[in-house]
């Protein structure tokens, strides 16, 4: 795997001798968007809803975020007059709750001390990418224009259905 063969060097470079189990290969992210019973209104309306193309969430060749409207209720067919959240929200349309998952790997710091000797016995430097370079591996590079990061909600403590906690997600449009 192209992440093991380089991860020493990603660690040197950031500076990292310890709590590698606190980092996490992003194996896949996962956009979605449910529809929610409206407590608030549970009569429901003939409507539609309007969802953006997936090209829409790739905002660079590696980067992906929500669109700023990823999705919206309509009266109008042609979805040309947008519902506000408020004005769907009294009509009865359904709540729309969009999440983030992103599924990945970590190991623990004895890995990384071992693959640390394995590349050094081979003949690599493991501060470098060496290793992944003779595999043939695509390089990993830092990002230096990365933000805050973003909250995360460790999968099995994860209550999707706690309203109040979605909405300090920001998991509610």
């Amino acid at each position: 795997m192209s992440w093991l063969a380089q991860a020493n060097h990603i660690f040197t470079q950031l500076q990292t001798t310890s709590h590698f189990g606190d980092y996490v290969y992003a194996d896949g992210v996962e956009f979605t968007l449910r529809c929610l019973p409206n407590t608030h209104n549970p009569h429901e309306r003939e409507g539609y809803l309007f969802v953006c193309p997936p090209e829409d969430f790739q905002t660079g060749l590696h980067s992906f975020q929500w669109p700023d409207c990823p999705a919206y209720w309509s009266l109008d067919p042609s979805g040309a007059a947008r519902l506000s959240t408020e004005d769907a929200r009294i009509l009865g349309f359904p709540i729309l709750h969009i999440q983030t998952r992103v599924h990945g790997y970590s190991w623990d710091d004895s890995v990384y001390d071992g693959l640390r000797r394995f590349h050094r016995s081979k003949g690599f430097d493991p501060d470098s990418q060496e290793a992944a370079i003779h595999l043939g591996y695509p390089l990993y590079e830092l990002l230096s224009d990365v933000g805050t990061p973003l909250p995360c909600v460790d999968w099995e403590d994860a209550d999707f259905n706690d309203s109040g906690r979605c909405r300090e997600l920001g998991h509610y449009l």
